[in-house]
């Protein structure tokens, strides 16, 4: 079971703090995907933000940060501060924890996985 802590943003006047649970990486994955009623691949790349290594060491950050994506064109954007797992906090933008950003390493590969998957989407098309 993880824990997410994630915010959702209208401006700066309008803003809700937000938990939600989930079995796994994976689930948390389908979950961002699928709220996305917007085109989220190529040219519309600034619609989602996956901290990924190659990312942060490109930008010379000392660590990830928010994970972002704005399902709609009329809705919230929605920030993931935090992914908790049984054991603790496994990522961290540094928002809920005094500044100090983390992300294991299941993180930082699944932080790949989710770029990679905005930049090729797949879908399950059927006859």
């Amino acid at each position: 079971m993880i824990k997410v802590g994630y915010e959702k943003y209208w401006c700066d006047f309008h803003r809700q703090s937000e938990e939600m649970n989930f079995s796994t990486l994976e689930e948390l994955e389908n979950w961002i995907f699928s709220q996305m009623e917007v085109k989220y691949s190529d040219d519309g790349s600034h619609l989602m933000s996956f901290p990924t290594p190659v990312k942060v060491e490109r930008i010379r950050e000392n660590g990830p940060w928010t994970i972002e994506f704005t399902p709609t064109t009329t809705g919230p954007t929605i920030w993931i501060h935090q992914i908790e797992d049984e054991n603790g906090i496994i990522f961290s933008d540094g928002k809920l924890t005094c500044g100090l950003r983390h992300w294991s390493k299941a993180v930082q590969e699944w932080l790949i996985h989710c770029d990679k998957r905005q930049h090729n989407p797949q879908f399950n098309f059927v006859e």
